[in-house]
C-alpha cells in the first residue's frame, strides 16, 4: 500500500522499481491491477494520480474491483517518500520470492507423497527450473546485482580475504586434484592433508595454518576397518596426542550410503555433511569409487563440477582423488577436469621398488595460481616410512635421482645425458623446474635415439611416453629434461 501511494503521489517514485518489480510480484490482485495501470500512464506520458486512475479504471469498468474510490485515497494517506520508494520496492520483490519458494517447496512435497513406493521418477523438472530461475534472482532479461562485478569496479567487490589452509597451494577456495596409479600412495598423502590442516600444522614443506579446521573426508574406497587402522598409526606416532589428529571426520561408504557423486543426491549429502561439521575442506577419496558413471566420460565429469563449484563458493576447499590418466600430458584423465583444477600434485610410483614399499616422485602437473621458484611447488621424491607408515620426503627433503634396473630404460637414460649435454638448452624457471633447466625438444632426442638405436620412431615414442609417466623425464611444451 505504501508503495502504491507514493506512485499515486510522485512519479519518481514509480522510476525507481521499474527496472525490477513487475505486476505479478505484488500478492493482492486489485495491488497489481492497480500497479499495471499505473506503468501503463506513467510510461505513456501521464500523470498516475487518483484523479486519472480513477477516471482510467472507470472507463475499463473495473473501479470497484480495486476497491473503488476510497480505497485509491488510502493509498495515498499511507504513501512512502520517493526516497524510500526503492527499499519498499525491494521487500515487495523479496516477499514475492518467499511466496514462490513456497510454493515450489509444497509442489515438490506433494509429489514426494504420490511417489512414496516409486523409485522411478524423478522430482519435476519444471519445478527444478523454476527454483533455479529464483536462485539465479532474474530481473527482466539479466541477474540483478551483476554491474557489481564489471572488470573496472571489481577492486571494489568486498569479499572476505583467501584463507590458507596448507601453504600457498591449499586454501578455502581450492580446486585441487591428487593423481596417481593403483598402489601409489594417493590416500596416504591425502590422509596426512587431512590430518596436517585439522590440526593447522605444517606438512613436508608445506606451512601450516597455525589454526585447526575441521576436514571432512568422503571414503568410498578405504572403509572403517582400514581408516581404523591408519588413525591408530597417526596415533602412536603423536603418543597418543588426539589434538594433534586434527578436526577430521569420515563419511564411510560402509557405514553411510553415499550416492553417486556425480549425482543431484550425492552431491547434496556431501554439502549437508559439509555443512554440519562446518568444514573447510572437503577430501573426496576417489571419483572412480563415489561416481556411478565412466570417468572417460566428460558428462560425468561436468556433473561433478556442480558440487566442486558450490564447495568453492561456499569458501569450502576440495581435494579429488583420481586415478592416473590416458597419458603424460593428461595424467588426470580428461580435459573437463583439468579445467577444474587449481592445482594436481601426481604421484609415480617408483617401478623397481619392492611390492611392499611404496616410493616415487611427486610432480606438479597444474598449478594455476603458482609463482616461478615457489618453494611450494616444487616436485619431490617421497616414501611411506616402514615403522609409522608416514608419507615423508625421501633424504631429507633433497631430490633423488633413481636409477632404474630395467635395461632398456638405463640405456635410454644415458643416451639423454648425452643429447642434453650437446643439445640442450637452458630453459627459464617456472613453477615446475628450477631455473637452469637444461632441456631439448622430442624430436632432437627422438633422432638422437634413432642414431644410436636399432628401433622404430614408434618404438622411440612408446619408451618416451614410458619415461615420462615413470617420473625420469618431464616435460613442458615440446621441450624434455631429466628429472
Amino acid at each position: 500500500m505504501a508503495l502504491l501511494g507514493a506512485i499515486l503521489v510522485n512519479p519518481r517514485a514509480y522510476e525507481r522499481v521499474s527496472p525490477f518489480l513487475k505486476p505479478e510480484h505484488f500478492c493482492l490482485a486489485e495491488h497489481r491491477r492497480i500497479y499495471e495501470n499505473c506503468a501503463q500512464l506513467v510510461e505513456s506520458g501521464q500523470l498516475a494520480d487518483v484523479v486519472t486512475m480513477k477516471s482510467h479504471f472507470d472507463n475499463t469498468g473495473v473501479l470497484e474491483q480495486v476497491g473503488g474510490p476510497g480505497y485509491l485515497n488510502k493509498l495515498v494517506d499511507c504513501a512512502v517518500t520517493v526516497i524510500n520508494a526503492g527499499e519498499y520496492g525491494r521487500l515487495v520483490y523479496e516477499l514475492h520470492l518467499r511466496r514462490e519458494y513456497i510454493a515450489a517447496g509444497e509442489d515438490i512435497v506433494n509429489w514426494a507423497y504420490g511417489h512414496l513406493d516409486e523409485r522411478g521418477p524423478a522430482p519435476p523438472g519444471e519445478v527444478l527450473e523454476k527454483i533455479d530461475s529464483l536462485r539465479w534472482r532474474a530481473v527482466g532479461s539479466k541477474l540483478e546485482g551483476l554491474e557489481k562485478y564489471a572488470f573496472c569496479d571489481i577492486h571494489l567487490v568486498k569479499t572476505p580475504p583467501v584463507d590458507p589452509l596448507l601453504g600457498g597451494w591449499l586454501h578455502r577456495q581450492s580446486r585441487a586434484f591428487v593423481s596417481g596409479a593403483k598402489k601409489s600412495g594417493k590416500s596416504f598423502l591425502t590422509m596426512e592433508l587431512m590430518r596436517a590442516v585439522g590440526a593447522g600444522e605444517r606438512l613436508l614443506h608445506w606451512a601450516g595454518s597455525g589454526k585447526p579446521v575441521p576436514v571432512l573426508y568422503v571414503d568410498g574406497e578405504l572403509g572403517v576397518a582400514e581408516f581404523q587402522a591408519r588413525q591408530k598409526c597417526f596415533l602412536e606416532r603423536y603418543d597418543g596426542d588426539r589434538r594433534r589428529l586434527g578436526l577430521g571426520v569420515g563419511l564411510h561408504f560402509d557405514i553411510f550410503p553415499i550416492p553417486p557423486i556425480d549425482t543431484q543426491a550425492g552431491q547434496q549429502m556431501v554439502l549437508n555433511a559439509a555443512e554440519q561439521i562446518g568444514a573447510g575442506l572437503v577430501i573426496l577419496d576417489n571419483w572412480t569409487a563415489l561416481t556411478d558413471e565412466t570417468l572417460s566420460d566428460d558428462t560425468t565429469t561436468k556433473a561433478i563440477r556442480p558440487l566442486l563449484n558450490e564447495l568453492m563458493r561456499r569458501r569450502i576447499g576440495s581435494i579429488s582423488v583420481v586415478h592416473a590418466g590416458h597419458d603424460e600430458t593428461r595424467p588426470v584423465g580428461s580435459y573437463a577436469q583439468g579445467a577444474l583444477m587449481t592445482s594436481l600434485l601426481h604421484l609415480t610410483r617408483d617401478p623397481d621398488a619392492p611390492a611392499n614399499e611404496c616410493r616415487g616422485m611427486v610432480t606438479w602437473h597444474n598449478t594455476r595460481s603458482a609463482r616461478p621458484n615457489d618453494p611450494d611447488y616444487r616436485d619431490f621424491a617421497y616414501e611411506l616410512d616402514a615403522e609409522s607408515s608416514a608419507f615423508v620426503e625421501q633424504g631429507g627433503g633433497q631430490q633423488r635421482r633413481r636409477q632404474p634396473q630395467n635395461a632398456e630404460v638405463r640405456w635410454a637414460l644415458e643416451q639423454i645425458d648425452q643429447c642434453l649435454f650437446n643439445y640442450g638448452v637452458v630453459l627459464a624457471g617456472c613453477a615446475i623446474r628450477p631455473p637452469g633447466t637444461s632441456a631439448v625438444t622430442r624430436q632432437q632426442l627422438t633422432e638422437w635415439f634413432r642414431r644410436r638405436g636399432e628401433g622404430t620412431d614408434q618404438d622411440y615414442a612408446k619408451l618416451i611416453k614410458k619415461l615420462l609417466i615413470d617420473g625420469f623425464l618431464a616435460r613442458d611444451g615440446d621441450y624434455l629434461w631429466r628429472c
